[in-house]
């Protein structure tokens, strides 16, 4: 722990950014140092990279064409052609996916619970001229008691937690099990019988390879 504790006072959070961190280390000229793979792979380099992703432009294009049916209203990009609208896509992404739909989805049964709030269906046409409704005007458009039911019910589901949901801080790896495990079982056959060298060679308090179910 005082090992761990004592490395952390070097961290900083420019050598946790790639970018700056090969710049750092003066690893930044694809002139000078060629053929350096790991630079060249964690950085897009330009622009030209981003267009000639065909991968990456599929699916912009299938996420216009198919989920927003080729709307040019939309705003939504069929293409993507610089670095920053990368970056721009991606954060309208990830944070759709995650924060703006806990923001909105969860809070929905507290919202919508009172009908007058969200009512889901209407049982007369709105008013024409503003200050001419009463009370019992609004009570007769708003939906029945067995329709409120129904949409209590609806917006009650969908504000609930999935009983099988994983919490960002409890996420465990299990898509890699099927792969990881059979490859381990091999590496401890190769080890110990195909190759004739034992892990307790060079450490005595060895235990045995763990295998996760």
């Amino acid at each position: 722990m005082q090992m761990v504790q004592r490395a952390l006072k070097d961290l900083t959070y420019a050598s946790l950014c790639f970018p700056t961190a090969i710049k750092a280390r003066s690893m930044e000229s694809t002139e000078d140092i060629p053929y350096y793979f790991y630079r060249d792979d964690g950085l897009l380099e330009s622009d030209q990279v981003v267009e000639e992703d065909q991968e990456l432009q599929d699916f912009v294009k299938d996420v216009y064409v198919y989920g927003m049916r080729g709307k040019k209203a939309s705003g939504f990009p069929k293409s993507l052609k610089s670095r920053e609208k990368l970056s721009e896509y991606l954060t309208v992404v990830i944070f759709t996916a995650s924060a703006q739909h806990a923001a909105v989805n969860f809070g929905q049964y507290d919202w919508c619970s009172w009908i007058p709030n969200a009512p889901p269906t209407m049982r007369a046409p709105p008013p024409k001229a503003k200050g001419v409704v009463n009370i019992e005007q609004i009570v007769d458009t708003l939906p029945d008691r067995g329709r409120s039911c129904w949409h209590l019910g609806a917006v009650w589901a969908l504000s609930q937690f999935q009983d099988n949901e994983v919490r960002l801080n409890r996420m465990r790896d299990c898509a890699g099990l099927p792969i990881f495990n059979p490859f381990l079982k091999f590496k401890v056959l190769f080890v110990t019988k195909g190759s004739g060298w034992t892990p307790t060679a060079r450490n005595p308090d060895f235990q045995g390879w763990r295998v996760q179910n």
